[in-house]
């Protein structure tokens, strides 16, 4: 009887020690959570009408052997690139370009060589445009402001936008050129904007009169012409060589 007495006890204190772990671990199950952090991240811009893209262009070659410039002693430029991106145009004909086109451009402006909403809007497939200025060894300096629009069609390219902006100014002078049509904006004898389209590029050029540092109001250029501004010649040159340089490399 001793014996199973002794067996009875040692079952008891098991019982108990199995007793005591299951306790221990619905103590540890009732424990608090840890707390999760959340992160609050700005809201994602909405996409643009247009996007950057390189541009590998040699601007300085674009003033080589211009009519009327004597020999280059600086030169300095921007260049910029851009393509249709995945967000909403602007409606044509509400770009702040577009309200000043017809005027003369004094001195350099940055939105010279923005993207223009306008012509995306418009079906345009790229842009390519810079801002160009140059002192000569005789101490004359003169500026230039172009952009090329690569469209899908001819058709396309002769309903632009800044077509019919500049065929509205006051003055203007047409032409045609083979397949190529002009409207320019004169300034005496000389162009101060001229648009060409040709066949599905379009070319828009603007001759920067130049101010002079310190003298309100003084307006300095080249001493070959009587406005200052680059000459007809010259400006047939650059339509050209921005013609030829911007548009056959891309579809």
């Amino acid at each position: 009887m001793q014996l199973f007495r002794g067996l009875s006890v040692i079952a008891a204190v098991a019982v108990l020690a199995l007793t005591g772990c299951v306790s221990t671990a619905e103590l540890e199950s009732e424990t608090s959570p840890t707390p999760t952090r959340t992160v609050d991240r700005p809201p994602a811009e909405p996409a643009s009408c247009t996007r950057e893209r390189s541009v590998d262009l040699t601007v300085a070659n674009s003033t080589d052997g211009l009519p009327g410039v004597d020999e280059v002693a600086s030169m300095e430029w921007t260049l910029a690139g851009y393509e249709r991106g995945e967000g909403a145009c602007a409606p044509e004909g509400t770009s702040e370009s577009a309200t000043t086109v017809c005027s003369p451009v004094i001195g350099d402006s940055p939105a010279l060589s923005a993207p223009l909403d306008d012509m995306f809007a418009a079906g345009s497939l790229r842009q390519t445009s810079a801002r160009v200025r140059v002192d000569m060894t005789t101490g004359a300096e003169f500026a230039y402001a172009a952009s090329t629009w690569r469209f899908p069609s001819a058709a396309d390219a002769a309903a632009a936008p800044f077509v019919g902006l500049i065929a509205a100014c006051d003055d203007v002078v047409t032409s045609t050129d083979d397949d190529r049509r002009r409207w320019e904006l004169y300034d005496g004898d000389e162009p101060h904007l001229r648009l060409t389209v040709d066949g599905a590029d379009v070319l828009l050029f603007r001759s920067l009169s130049v101010a002079a540092e310190g003298e309100e109001g003084e307006i300095i250029g080249l001493p070959s012409t009587r406005s200052g501004l680059l000459s007809l010649a010259a400006v047939d040159d650059l339509e050209e060589w921005w013609l030829s340089n911007t548009a056959p490399d891309e579809p």
